[in-house]
């Protein structure tokens, strides 16, 4: 039986500040009131606080799995049943405004209207801006390596403030950025271009910005991955990578960013599934091969309760990574890993499991039973328990979360509103502002940039993937249609998965007067002369050149794929690759959907139409041998020619 004396609490909590709310100021949670609330939660409440689940597809009733968009009886008598302190949200869940807004309403309104006083859910999401995007709709700023390449903390902030403002109107509370991961490892290959900088005091600038921005807008930001993801190898959702330094080394790069977040009252900060030898010596012996590795940091008192919360002076939420990511599932098993996280000091286990029907129920129920009794036996101390819980319970408080009930507005108002400020006219002008400001030049020979054509020119655009040529026609529609250019005449080509130069496309050259084509690299492999993301655009840049044509490259990858081309007369970098869908662009010049506005800016600067402002936020190393050399750069951290009048614009 749930425990009724909570909903009484919480009316008393509510009332004391709804004030404070609607004025639209943090409230503080109140020491008194939150110890209430907690003392008068069962053990499985509180175990079910510290749980945060997704549904990003279901099955219901058995049939066939689909996109979980709206609730459905199974998913809220889960929520009901087990107290759940949260879910978080993918893409399969947001696909558009109206949609996201009333799946949102309905997942509280199954917490805040269950009788035995059920607290509103933290509803989360990753929407990092770039690459990593969830909404279908809105407003998709150019990612944190784009800001960085800004140097600006107007932009930094404004990109925040827009997100969060963004993901309030849908009623979503916690988002899950940034990620102020230090990216000084080239081969990294799952941050990069989710990374500000190779600078940790550029990054922990920068970063302390985007988390105001997000937090002004009454939404939880969330510093990621502690204590930093930025110098691995390997990707954690497919292995467990290794970072093999000292505390002081750490000191020196990783933790400053994180350290600037702790100082600024970020909400939550998010663990990294990483070993790190010198400062968690403790073994275990790994389910998936019987090797013995070492706690990763997610699993870790030493890193959790020792460095983050006792040396580095952080009393808020933490958040593991997602539990299902290999890195942790086949090398730990969900009941271990739960209870080691717990026991590490952590909060919020998020995706413990991973839930497609009701038939995944018993996983749930076996994993909330290992801790309780773990609990029972002393394996987890019930401090650490409690201690979570009042975290949770605070910054639900903090928040406004817990007065959720006071809400008297409807839904349709709700998604009124939230069509008022998703995807708005002044977020898209940011958006256009920042992605602008973040385009870097770092070649310019023969001073070939900026193109300017004549009306009725032939301009080729060329990208790896088709799904990418619509974003480039649509910047050169839009430039026409603002009467910034003259009307053009557009010939495409897409160079997937091609080697050699076929008789079209060199006929394609031969006609073209201007030359744009896109590069992109995921993983250093690509960059192998004999891989077709690198080997084919050689080809296009040599033949093109043969010919004494204007051929510009844009990196829109990570930006370390600039220094294979040396042939290449211009180069821009972009630090974004998501593109358009052409079915869903009005007449070319508008979109119904979120799509990445650094291939248009990197258009827009490349004709001269905005002034070239970026610098590199990180060196861009020499290739030898099939692997980065990063005692040797081919373009420096800071490099960036930004007055194409100048001969030497290096910074």
């Amino acid at each position: 039986m749930k425990n009724r004396k909570i909903i009484f609490t919480l009316i008393t909590v509510m009332l004391a500040n709804s004030l404070i709310i609607n004025l639209g100021i943090k409230a503080k949670g109140n020491t008194s009131n939150v110890d209430k609330i907690v003392s008068n939660m069962t053990l499985e409440e509180k175990i079910g606080q510290m749980l945060m689940l997704d549904f990003r597809k279901w099955n219901l009733n058995g049939c066939f799995e689909e996109d979980f968009t709206e609730i459905n009886d199974e998913v809220a008598n889960i929520i009901e049943k087990y107290d759940l302190g949260g879910v978080i949200l993918f893409a399969q869940n947001v696909k558009g405004t109206k949609q996201t807004t009333k799946l949102v309403h309905d997942l509280q309104q199954v917490a805040i209207n269950d009788k035995d006083g059920n607290l509103p859910l933290l509803i989360t999401i990753d929407q990092e801006g770039g690459i990593v995007t969830r909404l279908g709709a809105g407003t998709n700023l150019p990612g944190n390596m784009a800001l960085g390449a800004t140097r600006s903390e107007k932009n930094a902030y404004d990109a925040g403030n827009v997100m969060g403002k963004e993901l309030a109107s849908l009623g979503i509370n916690v988002n899950f950025a940034p990620s102020i991961d230090v990216n000084n490892n080239p081969n990294n290959p799952v941050i990069g271009l989710r990374s500000i900088s190779s600078n940790p005091e550029l990054v922990g600038k920068l970063g302390v910005q985007l988390i105001k921005g997000i937090q002004n807008q009454g939404v939880s930001a969330v510093a990621k991955h502690f204590p930093g993801h930025g110098d691995v190898s390997t990707d954690s959702h497919t292995g467990l990578p290794r970072v093999d330094k000292s505390l002081e080394q750490l000191k020196e790069t990783e933790l400053i960013p994180f350290q600037y977040a702790v100082n600024n009252d970020v909400d939550m900060i998010m663990t990294a599934h990483i070993e790190f030898p010198q400062i968690e010596k403790e073994k275990y012996i790994s389910l998936a091969d019987g090797s013995e590795i070492e706690l990763p940091a997610t699993l870790s008192d030493d890193i959790i309760n020792g460095l983050l919360r006792k040396d580095m002076g952080y009393d808020g939420v933490v958040i593991t990574d997602a539990m299902n990511m290999d890195a942790i599932s086949k090398n730990f098993g969900e009941f271990e890993a739960t209870k080691l996280a717990i026991n590490a000091g952590v909060d919020i286990i998020l995706m413990p499991t991973i839930l497609r029907s009701t038939k995944d129920i018993k996983k749930l129920d076996s994993i909330i039973t290992s801790v309780i009794e773990a609990v029972n036996t002393g394996e987890i101390p019930m401090e650490k328990i409690n201690n979570s819980v009042k975290r949770i319970v605070k910054l639900k408080i903090d928040r406004g979360i817990l007065n959720l009930k006071d809400d008297n507005k409807t839904l349709e108002e709700k998604i009124n509103n939230a069509k008022t400020i998703v995807g708005s006219k002044e977020h898209g002008d940011i958006e256009r502002r920042i992605s602008a400001e973040a385009i870097t030049i770092v070649e310019n020979k023969d001073n070939i940039l900026p193109f300017n054509p004549k009306a009725d020119e032939n301009i080729l655009l060329i990208a790896p993937y088709e799904n990418e040529l619509p974003s480039m026609k649509f910047a050169i529609n839009r430039l026409i249609a603002e009467e910034k250019m003259p009307s053009l005449n557009l010939i495409t080509h897409s160079y997937n998965k091609q080697m050699d130069l076929t008789k079209e496309l060199k006929n394609k050259i031969y006609k073209a007067n201007y030359i744009l084509i896109l590069t992109k690299m995921g993983n250093v492999t690509h960059l192998n002369f004999k891989h077709w993301l690198t080997a084919t655009p050689t080809a296009i840049i040599d033949y093109a050149n043969s010919l004494n044509k204007d051929l510009v490259l844009i990196s829109i990858g990570k930006p370390y794929d600039v220094g294979v081309y040396p042939n290449a007369k211009a180069k821009v970098l972009a630090y974004g690759y998501k593109g358009i869908d052409p079915t869903e662009t009005d007449g070319g010049l508008s979109t119904k959907q979120t799509f990445g506005a650094n291939i248009p800016a990197a258009i827009e600067v490349v004709f001269g139409k905005n002034k070239s402002k970026g610098i590199l936020p990180v060196d861009i190393p020499l290739l030898e041998n099939s692997s980065f050399n990063t005692s040797k750069n081919v373009y420096p951290y800071g490099h960036g020619l930004t007055d194409l009048n100048k001969k030497d614009n290096t910074h």
